[in-house]
């Protein structure tokens, strides 16, 4: 038996929240996580449509800054899907931002 994906609609459509990104976000402190999620709202129109997984890189600036990964589906005639969001090193987050994969 396959099971089926878990996600959850988001305020007004605007984009699909995997249970495993609502997991990971509890592993981060209040301010990071409430961060992050402001961060994806004023980026998600902007995202590109493309089949398939996508990784974006991201930083918190409070306090240490602390950089992420947001792992991602935007399909065309379809809303986001936000999968999974996971600490990453400063070096990675630079190649993202080299790439212009950066929230």
């Amino acid at each position: 038996m396959e099971l089926e994906p878990r996600y959850i609609r988001a305020y007004n459509n605007e984009y699909d929240v995997d249970s495993v990104f609502i997991e990971k976000l509890h592993d981060f402190n209040v301010e990071y996580s409430l961060n992050i999620i402001q961060q994806i709202k004023d980026s998600i129109d902007v995202l590109p449509k493309m089949d398939g997984y996508q990784f974006f890189g991201g930083v918190v600036r409070f306090g240490k800054p602390m950089f992420f990964e947001l792992q991602f589906i935007n399909e065309i005639d379809d809303i986001p899907v936000l999968i999974d969001v996971s600490e990453i090193s400063s070096d990675h987050y630079l190649d993202y931002i080299n790439k212009n994969q950066s929230l």
